[in-house]
Formats: structure tokens, sequence, C-alpha cells
């Protein structure tokens, strides 16, 4: 994962060998009825869809995550958090990585602050690649480029824990996130904000929608961002103009087509970490140089999703997406760094890659009752096709050199390397699936089942060759729905992801990873008050890990991880104008098979204990004060291990952040709509190290953000 690890292959000097892994988510607080966004649950004109996510403020309701039918959360046999764009708003989050890090079984801290891309973790396993979907479909993402998330184009987050592949095909063991993308509404509505914030950051951001027509069967929504900012990482900038259309045609009340796009232009650093000196980063001393550290990626999407009613027994749906992105990667390393002579080697690379994917999932839903039993049976077909292309070449001769004592940086010049070396992989992934929701009084089984089909062709540095691998996967649940609000459950599910990655120096292409994981767990939903309580305990086993040996300086698949673990989380809004979440996780992971210097270790980076608490508070409307929003969040993250023989620790460490708002609105009548928030990431600006594979990265530095929105 070379887009995600470069600091310490940039340190080694890397040969310029490169992976291809290709791989592949709600508005106002409610305190009447449960919300999609600004949508009330149920069907009315313009809004006949299932909605993929339906909250109540912070709390979730129901979701298609899960079971690809909308079901009620307590009747999910898998650990389900949901953020709300609400949520998002109060917390002010700036990424994906942000948005996630108040929910329980996320690790997002083990390679430090990077603005470049989102990484993290869930139950222990990297998602990074396997584990983000969108719109009901997986993100295919190549080695370099891997689809960049603007939250602000998000309605939703939901994040499904556990074995997911019975549904969901290629997918991390320890489960997925699924993106929600703004959808249009039946209910016109206008907002623009405006940023400006630490780091010299400036956006301006838009998001209109409403009918098109007086019989609302035309919906319209345009959301659009522009960033111009300097990120707490030196010489790394998060710029992007983005903008995604969507519309939605309704004729009746049992059609729905939704077409949902986007086209975006970021700019980012190359390299984003530190020097490591005896270990660790005090020297504060970058990796890259501000004339040789922008990356400019460009992406697209289009796509739909399609619902129709045939009668009440049988419904239809088709999710389709087509995206791309292209990649302009340049970053600059440091080689030998000689303190006595104040003179540090470097070396640069440049890198062109270029993506393409088609995604389909066909769906048809069937509701029968065979005597006292209900059934909502769901079956389908999909297809997904990656070509990902990569062209590099690299300069680890006459790079300028950096001198230490003036620190040069953005002094000198550096000249592309000639493009010299080329790699690609497409991939053809068929699956079909069967799921049966059966419901007899108060007890309810899940049972899916799910076969695929995959076909992958590469080419790398001249070799090349084609694999076929096919995989069964499956999940079982049960669920008990007491009157008390109480559902115990219990599932056993079963996974596979393949390692689309040009192996190893003989170039073959690896087998799938596979896993097995159990989970037994309660959720609790207490009557007349509007919260959700979830505790569960999991068990998952993964095989056929690949484990990079630095005996041979080669990777090998022989590698093997088990993972355990209690997450607990809460959730609520209530109707004096606190909201809240709570969430802890415990992780227990052994590398069971691989290097003999790390079976029976821990993998490194990974605490073992993390705990996140946000809580909000709106003063009310009857109150003096009020208008008057306030928030604040602490995140504690346990020791973990530095190196993946564990032979020494990471310290624990506490974020805080931080919210202050007023509805100048609700106080003033001629200023209706207007909004002033401050939000602050890491509030004590206290920086940590994490450190793994040995390897130690830095955690992100104060940030604060002040915005004026207006809403009409």
């Amino acid at each position: 994962m070379l887009a995600l690890t470069w600091a310490g292959a940039a340190q080694a000097q890397s040969s310029g060998a490169v992976s291809l892994d290709t791989i592949e988510v709600t508005g106002n607080r409610s305190t009447a009825a449960p919300t999609t966004g600004d949508r009330t649950l149920g069907r009315t004109a313009g809004e006949r869809a299932a909605a993929p996510v339906v909250t109540d403020g912070y709390v979730p309701v129901a979701t298609t995550v899960g079971t690809k039918t909308q079901t009620p959360v307590l009747e999910t046999p898998q650990s389900i958090s949901v953020v709300t764009r609400e949520q998002m708003d109060d917390r002010g989050v700036k990424s994906l990585n942000e948005a996630i890090a108040y929910t329980p079984g996320v690790t997002n801290t083990m390679w430090g602050y990077d603005p470049r891309y989102n990484a993290f973790m869930i139950r222990g396993f990297d998602a990074t690649y396997t584990g983000v979907f969108r719109d009901g479909l997986r993100e295919l993402n190549g080695n370099l480029a891997i689809f960049r998330v603007e939250p602000y184009g998000l309605d939703s987050i939901a994040i499904l824990r556990g074995p997911s592949s019975a549904l969901y095909s290629q997918s991390a063991p320890g489960g997925m996130v699924e993106l929600i993308s703004r959808r249009p509404q039946a209910t016109a509505r206008r907002e623009i904000e405006v940023q400006l914030g630490t780091q010299e950051r400036y956006q301006g951001a838009f998001d209109i929608t409403g009918p098109a027509n007086d019989d609302k069967t035309l919906l319209y929504r345009l959301t659009g961002v522009a960033r111009d900012s300097k990120t707490p990482m030196s010489f790394v900038p998060d710029d992007i103009l983005y903008l995604a259309p969507a519309v939605t045609w309704a004729p009746n009340a049992d059609t729905s087509l939704t077409v949902l796009s986007e086209i975006s232009r970021s700019v980012y650093g190359g390299t984003s970490a530190y020097w490591n000196q005896n270990g660790q980063v005090d020297t504060r001393l970058p990796l890259g140089d501000p004339n040789y550290n922008d990356s400019v990626q460009e992406q697209s999407r289009i796509g739909w999703a399609f619902e129709h009613r045939v009668d009440d027994i049988l419904t239809v749906r088709q999710n389709f997406r087509y995206a791309r992105i292209a990649v302009d990667y340049r970053y600059a390393g440091l080689g030998v760094v000689d303190w006595t002579a104040g003179s540090a080697s470097r070396f640069h690379e440049h890198y062109l890659a270029h993506l393409d994917t088609v995604v389909v999932d066909n769906q048809a839903q069937v509701k029968v009752a065979t005597g006292a039993i209900s059934h909502t049976i769901l079956a389908g077909v999909d297809y997904a096709y990656g070509d990902y292309r990569q062209k590099w070449g690299s300069n680890f001769t006459s790079s300028p050199p950096l001198n230490l004592d003036t620190l040069d940086y953005g002094s000198q010049y550096f000249a592309d390397p000639a493009i010299t070396s080329a790699a690609g992989l497409k991939q053809h992934q068929t699956g079909v699936y069967l799921q049966d929701q059966a419901r007899l009084g108060e007890l309810l089984l899940t049972l899916g089942g799910r076969h695929d089909w995959l076909t992958r062709d590469y080419y790398n540095l001249g070799v090349g060759g084609e694999r076929e691998d096919s995989a069964w996967s499956g999940r079982v649940g049960l669920t008990w729905l007491t009157s008390l609000g109480i559902a115990p459950y219990v599932s056993y599910s079963t996974s596979f992801s393949p390692m689309l990655t040009v192996a190893n120096n003989g170039g073959d292409l690896f087998a799938p990873t596979t896993a097995q994981g159990g989970e037994v767990g309660v959720k609790y939903k207490p009557e007349g008050i509007n919260a959700l309580f979830t505790v569960a305990l999991f068990d998952i086993d993964q095989q056929n890990v690949v484990v990079y040996d630095p005996a041979t300086l080669d990777s090998r698949q022989f590698g093997a991880v088990h993972s355990r673990g209690l997450e607990v989380e809460a959730t609520t809004s209530l109707k004096n104008g606190f909201s809240g979440s709570l969430a802890y996780t415990y992780l227990d992971l052994e590398v069971t098979e691989g290097l003999a210097t790390e079976v029976g270790r821990m993998p490194s980076g990974v605490p073992n204990h993390q705990v996140a608490v946000w809580a909000n508070y709106k003063v009310p409307e009857e109150h003096a004060l009020r208008g008057l929003g306030m928030g604040m969040g602490v995140r504690w993250i346990g020791p973990s291990w530095g190196d993946d023989s564990n032979t020494f620790r990471n310290d624990s460490a506490y974020v805080i952040d931080g919210m202050l708002g007023y509805d100048v609105g609700g106080v003033v009548a001629s200023m209706k709509g207007v909004e002033l928030k401050v939000n602050a990431t890491n509030l004590l600006g206290e920086q940590y190290t994490t450190c793994k594979g040995g390897y130690c990265y830095l955690s992100e530095d104060r940030r604060v953000i002040g915005s004026v929105k207006y809403r009409w």
C-alpha cells in the first residue's frame, strides 16, 4: 500500500516497484418524527424510494445498510453506527476520518495525521481499500487512485461492522463504511456557507434543493465546494473544487429514479510525514519539498438509484455507477541524512495513475408469508469492473540535496524524471446472492448466501498474467425483538477480499484473503426516550494475509490474524436540546501465522482501548440564551505497540474537540437563517506520536475554523 505507507518506504529508498491494490455512507434534529435528511419517514410525493438511512436526531432508526432492504436497526443482526448530517455539522468535520472518529470499532490514528487519504481500520483490519462503499455500491480504488471524499457532499455515513461479503462481495473482514450522498428533497431549501480557519483555510460551499415542477415529480439538488487551504503538515495543501448535481424523477407513488453525479479537482500533498531520528519524529524534518509535493486528482462519477414497486409483494431495484480518477502524483523524499556534514540526499518520483470503474447491482425484493412466518426475500446479481493503469519515473541519483543548517526547502528545482515503468490491472467480478429475513412473532432469522466469480488480468514491469477465483460467503443471524425494546442477537458471517496486488518477484497474483466472524450483542431502544444503546462481542479470523518479509525483500502470503473484542455505543437526541454519543472499543489482535518474530504478537499501531464521547447542547427557544449552541468531545486513544515484533509501545493520548455556535436568526427576525459557528479540533494543541511497523507519525495540530451559514 504505497500511497499510505510512503514515509517508511521513502526513508528506505524503495526501488519504485508498486503494488496494485484495487478495491474498492441526516439532517435536522427532530423530536417529532424520524427523518432522512429533511424527509419524514414514509413515502410522499417525490420521495418514494426506500431511504438509505432514517434517523431521529443523532439516533439511527432504520437503514438499508446491512440488509439492502430498509430494516430497523434493532432488527439487523450486526453492529451498525450512523453519523448523521447533523453530527457532521455539529463537529465541523473536514474529512471522512474525522466523521467516523467517534464511532466504536474504528481506528484511524495508526498513520498519524494524513490529509491525503482516509486510512482507517475496523476491528483491527484495514478497510481503506476494501471497506468503502457509496450509495450501495463498492468504491473500486487503485493503489494511488483512491476516491477522495468531500464530507459536505454527504447526507450521512453508516458503519456496518463484521464480515459482510454475503451481500457486498469483496469487503474487509472488520466491516464497511457506506457513504450516503445528498439527494434531492421535495421541500425547497437553500444554504450557503463561508469558512475561515487556521492554516490559511478559505472555503465556500452551497447546497440547493427542491421541486422542479408543481406536482413535485421532478426534484433537483446541486451541492458545491471551493476550498483553498494549507494543513498542519508542511507542504501539504487541501484544495478542492467540487460539484455534485442530482435529480430525482418520481412519476408516481411506486417509481423513483435518482441520478447522482460528481465532478471534482483536488490538490494535495505527495508525501505527508517527517524524517524519523532513532524511531521518533522529534526532528520535525519534513520528507517532502514545496517545489515537488503537489499532487492533482481529478475524479468524476455518474450513476443512478432506481426503484419500482410492482405491487405489495414485489419491488425491483437497480443501482449503477460509472466513475473515473486521474492522478498526477509528485513527491520528494529524504535519503541519507548526515547531521555532521549538514546535508541530506534526496530523491523524487512522478506517477501518473488512471482508474475507470463500472459497478451495477440488480435486486428483486419479495414480501410473502408462509403460515405464521413472514418473509422479506431479496435476490440479486451484481457486477463490478475496474481498469487501473499506472506509469512512473524515478530519480534516485541527481535530486538536489537538502541543507540541514539552512533547511533550504523550496529553493531548488526538481525536474520531472523520465517515465520508464508501467503497471496495470483489470478485474471483472460477478456475484449472485439470496437473503431471507424471516419473522415469527418476536424472533427474526436473517439468512443469506452468495457466490462470486472473479477474473484479474495484470502486468507489472513487463511481467503479466491472469488469475481466476471464486468464493462462497454467507451470513446467519437471529434477533429476539422483545416488547421491552431490548433486542439480543447472535450472528455468524464470512467474507473474502482479493489481494489485487502484483504479488512478488515471481509475478503471481495472491489468492483472496478469507475471514469468518461471530458476533453476539444486544440493542436497546427505551420507550419514551430517543436513544439507542448497543453492546457487541465479536471474534474474527482472517487467513491468506500477505506478509512482507524483510529477509527476502519480498511479499509472501502465509499470514493469519485473530481479532476479538467488545464494542459499546450510545446515541441520543432529547427534546431539551441535548444530543450526544459515546463509543468504547476493546480490541485484542493476534498474529496467528506469519513471520516468526510476529506470531503471537499484536499488529502495531492499533490500541487495545479507545473511548470517544461527544456532547452537544442547543439552548431551547423559551430560554433567554436561545440560539446558543455548544459542543465538546473527548477522544482517548490507549497505548499500542510501535512495531510488529512488539519491542516498544506508543503512549496513550487524548484529544479534545469543541464547538460554539449561535443561531442569529432564532433571535433576530431580520436575520432569519443566519448561523455563526466556531469549531476546534485538538483544542489543546497536544500532538502525539504513533508508530506503526517501526515508523512514526505525528498527530494533527490544533485547527480552528469559523463559519457563517445562511439558510433560506
